[in-house]
């Protein structure tokens, strides 16, 4: 997903839907959720839209903290990059006979407009 997708595509539905208002989108990456705040300010409808993106990425947390994010109301990081932190020592486990727990829930951050 890309940035230009998202921006292509909340158009697309823009277009499509006038006078719809209150609309939030949960995208699957903080390059989509760009798209979309693109989109919405070219369309004056950054009021009727909230956008939030997975990743925390640096240009996220950085428009976010800018003041001025338009649409773009939020980021949630999974903490991919600490994924094998945990992961690992699992597998190690595993491949030694031990159990492992059934549910491993991974530390989160959300990122707000301020």
């Amino acid at each position: 997903p890309t940035t230009a997708d998202g921006q292509s595509k909340m158009t697309d539905w823009l277009t499509a839907n006038p006078t719809k208002k209150h609309v939030l989108v949960c995208t699957i990456a903080d390059l989509m959720a760009f798209g979309i705040n693109n989109a919405t300010k070219a369309a004056g409808r950054t009021d009727q839209v909230a956008a939030i993106g997975i990743g925390g990425s640096p240009d996220g947390s950085k428009l976010l903290e800018s003041g001025n994010s338009g649409s773009f109301v939020g980021t949630v990081d999974f903490q991919f990059g600490k994924y094998g932190d945990y992961a690992v020592p699992m597998v190690q486990d595993l491949l030694d006979g031990k159990a492992i727990p059934a549910d491993v829930r991974p530390q989160l951050t959300v990122v707000a407009a301020k």
